[in-house]
């Protein structure tokens, strides 16, 4: 009979003059109960009561031990409010609002990823975004029994054999090695090489083993050496380098052994090149700026992503940058993928109540609708691009065309 608010309101103000004061009082209480009854009413009520999605945030970001890390963890959990503010009017019009529990864990203790996620999921965290390394997702992994999980930039096999609701947005290294045969014979690098894997990070030997299989026909491996410290005895290093002369070395390694690998060889062996994966970092958030490295030096690194100017145009985001102690810092690929993340996040939500008019009111509804994901529904189309180690600077040089 009354369609909206107004309409009630309106009879009631109509018949004001008929049904004097206590008429009055009574046609309020009517106004009041249609007003609860209607639909517009009950759309406004359940739009006040927001189901909140708590979401756990851990990396290895407890120790700074490098200004390189603290540079990392300031704009990441800047792109990560930002990205929670960009979307909370979208998310409350489908009934959600993010909260957010941050508990970073210490890198040098090996449990801590697994300890972490088991306290995060005690919390009753609906999801964790996990670490950005392979290794540590996997041990966080361990930790949680009905939690999902997302990392932004963990790509190795493992990761990637992982069942849902265990998710990644990266691709695997058999897709970043393609791109990294096409840089090596694009810079005239060369047909020979001997490689330095650090065996404690698993995506090095993903890349290690990856290049030697799919690199055959295009380079030949000389030798292989094996490390497990960010300091090594290179002793065997500079034998082999010295009875097996090669074109140039691939340091399968973290950013810190890499930078110690090439300020350690690089007077010895003037003429070597260096080639490496993602792994090396990410411009001026890797770990190559902190040694003295000879402006001769060259050196090639592949990964996911484009320059921050062309990322910040492509996401729409160009807010992300730090004025770290009067240098502009820009943002690196990891936290463009955390506000895309956010954002995919949102969407489902809301895609959920759009299409089947229900909202995921639990911890449980929301592990189960996670469970059911096809297990590449976070991973994103990469753009993979050569980055250079010249002239003492290592940085975004170009993006490299997929085939």
């Amino acid at each position: 009979m009354f369609e909206t608010a107004r309409g009630i309101l309106n009879f009631c103000r109509t018949w004001n003059g008929s049904f004097g004061t206590s008429g009055m009082r009574s046609l309020h209480i009517i106004f009041l109960a249609l007003l609860l009854l209607s639909p517009n009413a009950r759309s406004l009520a359940a739009s006040t009561t927001l189901i909140p999605v708590k979401l756990g945030v851990t990396d290895s970001f407890a120790v700074i031990d490098a200004p390189t890390t603290e540079r990392m963890r300031s704009v990441y959990e800047g792109a990560l409010f930002y990205a929670i503010g960009e979307n909370a009017k979208a998310l409350q019009k489908c009934g959600y609002r993010f909260q957010v529990a941050v508990s970073h864990y210490d890198e040098a203790d090996k449990y801590a990823p697994r300890d972490t996620a088991t306290l995060l999921e005690a919390s009753n965290t609906w999801l964790v975004i996990g670490p950005r390394r392979s290794d540590h997702i996997l041990m966080a992994a361990l930790g949680l029994k009905h939690t999902p999980m997302i990392s932004m930039t963990a790509g190795s096999n493992a990761v990637h054999d992982l069942s849902p609701p265990y998710f990644t947005m990266y691709p695997r290294p058999a897709e970043l090695i393609r791109t990294m045969l096409r840089a090596v014979k694009k810079e005239n690098f060369g047909k020979t090489y001997g490689t330095l894997v650090d065996v404690t990070c698993g995506v090095c030997k993903d890349f290690a083993s990856g290049l030697k299989r799919d690199g055959r026909n295009q380079v030949s491996e000389k030798f292989v050496i094996e490390v497990a410290t960010d300091t090594p005895d290179l002793t065997e290093l500079i034998d082999a380098l010295t009875a097996n002369p090669v074109d140039f070395l691939f340091v399968s390694s973290y950013a810190k052994l890499t930078g110690f690998v090439i300020s350690t060889l690089q007077s010895r062996f003037p003429k070597l090149k260096y080639l490496g994966p993602d792994t090396w970092g990410d411009g001026s958030y890797g770990f190559t700026d902190q040694y003295k490295i000879l402006p001769t030096v060259r050196g090639l690194a592949v990964r996911p992503g484009l320059s921050p100017q062309r990322m910040g145009d492509m996401y729409g985001v160009q807010s992300l940058e730090r004025d770290w102690r009067g240098k502009i810092s820009h943002p690196p690929t990891v936290a463009f993928l955390l506000v895309d993340l956010i954002r995919s996040l949102r969407s489902d939500l809301c895609q959920l109540w759009n299409e089947k008019g229900k909202r995921l009111a639990s911890q449980e509804a929301f592990y189960e609708f996670f469970k059911s994901l096809p297990k590449d529904h976070f991973l994103l189309e990469p753009n993979i691009s050569v980055y250079r180690l010249e002239n003492s600077d290592f940085g975004f040089a170009y993006r490299e065309a997929r085939q």
